[in-house]
């Protein structure tokens, strides 16, 4: 990519040269033109990389914008110094070529020290020894489905759901299907950050497109595999790979991701250059080819994912009589969305920006339906997979979603936009072992950060402190939810800041100033208006102040579990807080 920009260069040097009929000493056009290329390369990707990981999306102001130009012409300036008197000085005797020779060569060099050193640091992880006498924990496995709204599967919406789903349509008739549940995110790095962790996102801190998960978070794989479980996943998303250190926990984690373009190795994936590429790449073709939709060039489709899974199941790497926890991610229906009606022809994200509701808001929800049976059919392959093994009656098996996509119903596509129901409110189906209280509803609130708690409960773990939630059975499998009052959200993506408090009746949204143009304050009756249109912010105060309460409360407990997870001073943190009034002398402890 940089030598085309070079050379690209070059060539327009060349026709400065040719108009002015004067050429310049070669040195000064190597200078000038790796002193181009750095600082071009400067300019973008040190300013991507700048409002991606600095400004965590914001927009940089122009008193920014200004200081990254000159950085990028200072150094470019420099370097362009630097490369005429590297090729002076190499072709001064010999000529240019001498120059160039000594260049490839230092290129070249560089590559074969890069992949050596590579080579000789991949870190190197143990598999736990599991015991030789069988257990008798149950085998867990989670299912989650990237971008899954509740309301439109039949067994939430039967009245308005149009997707035909018969598998988890019996799947729900040997589980408990949990009627109000909710997500802590509208993003898959941050949900899946609190699904793994029982921890709310801010406390997590996996929030942003170049966040990862600290090691100091624990999560339940780890504590599950500290308690003899084979833990087994495979991740889906770009977003929550081994990169991201999502596997931590995990004795066994396979990306499976996008089909990697341009012979690119796994390591390239981390590359801002390859994603701008991908991107690229991505919007061409689907221009050139009017909406061409190649699956893999985004997602492993959901055929292939159960394969993986029942070929694990199936193989000698599973331990015959240690319990495991099975970690599947589906990612259809996420975007791009297949069009049932044009095979190979979809609806990409990356290539429309802000499609016309009007004209495409039912292609989408058709296809989105699409993606949805499509998932339904190979996840009861991994169901029925599971009972011709003997393995479906005695494990416990949750299904949810990170989180949902939106259609336009508040002027806005896609999903990690926003906190509203069609983002958040999530399927949860758990299936008990031995289908104990099968076919049952739960009314109560459910939230993510209850699941890790769950998991841990029926595997006879004890609970880490960090997690939040609550496990969400009592020990005669009755539900243990019943007094969980509010569910809590946060978002932190593309310049988006929001917090939001739902309870069974009312909602409390609390935003930044933004592309989406948010009211600072939301407040919803969901009782009359459960779409969320009519915002009542300034008419109840009191209840709006309630509210507001309760998102300090859940940022301050967030803010306090982000600062136990980090290796600080610990006494010098607890001074602060009772400074602020935070810490009173009857919580001390």
């Amino acid at each position: 990519v940089f030598g085309g920009v070079g050379l690209g260069i070059a060539g327009g040097l060349v026709f400065l040269y040719l108009l002015f009929d004067r050429f310049a000493p070669t040195p000064w056009t190597f200078g000038l033109s790796a002193g181009g290329t750095l600082a071009l390369a400067i300019l973008s990707i040190g300013r991507f990389r700048y409002v991606r990981d600095v400004l965590e999306e914001h927009a940089p102001t122009m008193t920014q914008n200004l200081g990254i130009l000159g950085t990028a012409a200072g150094i470019g300036a420099a370097a362009a110094l630097l490369g005429v008197a590297f090729m002076w000085f190499a072709g001064k005797r010999d000529g240019w070529k001498r120059g160039a020779i000594v260049t490839a060569v230092v290129y070249v060099a560089l590559i074969i020290g890069g992949a050596a050193y590579g080579a000789a640091n991949v870190p190197e992880r143990e598999a736990p020894a599991f015991a030789d006498e069988a257990s008798e924990k149950p085998n867990i496995i989670l299912i989650a489905v990237d971008t899954l709204r509740a309301d439109f599967l039949p067994m939430y919406r039967p009245e308005t759901a149009k997707a035909k789903t018969p598998n988890l349509a019996a799947f729900t008739q040997d589980s408990v299907l949990f009627q109000h549940a909710f997500a802590q995110s509208s993003w898959t790095k941050a949900s899946f950050g609190t699904i793994f962790s029982g921890m709310y996102p801010e406390a997590h801190s996996a929030t942003g497109k170049a966040s990862a998960l600290p090691d100091e978070v624990v999560t339940f794989p780890e504590v599950l595999r500290d308690g003899g479980y084979y833990t087994r996943g495979f991740s889906n998303n770009p977003n929550i790979t081994t990169t991201f250190n999502y596997d931590q926990g995990f004795v066994h984690y396979t990306d499976l991701k996008p089909d990697l373009l341009f012979g690119a190795q796994p390591s390239s994936e981390k590359l801002v250059v390859y994603d701008i590429l991908r991107k690229v790449y991505q919007v061409v073709t689907g221009k050139l080819f009017k909406q061409r939709i190649v699956i893999t060039d985004f997602y492993q489709p959901a055929n292939q994912v159960t394969d993986e899974a029942l070929g694990w199941i199936d193989s000698d790497e599973r331990p015959e009589n240690a319990p495991f926890f099975l970690f599947t991610h589906y990612m259809d229906p996420h975007d791009p969305f297949r069009d049932p009606e044009r095979p190979g022809k979809g609806y990409a994200r990356v290539q429309m920006g802000n499609p016309d509701p009007d004209e495409y808001k039912e292609a989408f929800i058709r296809s989105y339906n699409y993606e949805i049976e499509f998932m339904d059919t190979h996840v009861g392959r991994l169901l029925d997979g599971l009972k011709s093994r003997d393995l479906y009656k005695d494990t416990l098996i949750v299904f949810t979603s990170d989180h949902g996509e939106e259609f336009c119903e508040h002027g806005g596509w896609w999903h990690g936009l926003s906190l509203y129901d069609e983002q958040i409110a999530v399927p949860l189906i758990i299936k008990l072992p031995t289908n104990a209280v099968s076919g049952k509803v739960n009314p109560h609130l459910t939230r993510h950060i209850d699941l890790a708690p769950t998991l841990l409960w029926f595997a006879g773990s004890d609970q880490p402190e960090s997690m939040i939630g609550q496990t969400l059975f009592f020990s005669d499998f009755m539900p243990a939810n019943e007094f969980t009052t509010d569910t809590y959200a946060a978002l932190n993506f593309e310049g988006i800041e929001l917090q939001a408090v739902r309870t069974k009746t009312r909602k409390l949204i609390k935003s930044n100033e933004n592309k989406r143009k948010f009211a600072p304050i939301e407040l919803y009756d969901l009782e009359n208006d459960p779409g969320e249109l009519e915002n009542l912010a300034g008419i109840n105060l009191t209840e709006e102040a309630e509210l507001l309460a309760l998102v300090d409360t859940a940022l301050e407990r967030a803010q306090a579990d982000a600062v136990a997870a980090q290796d600080v001073d610990i006494e010098a943190v607890r001074e602060q807080m009772e400074a602020t009034g935070y810490l009173g002398n009857e919580t001390e402890d």
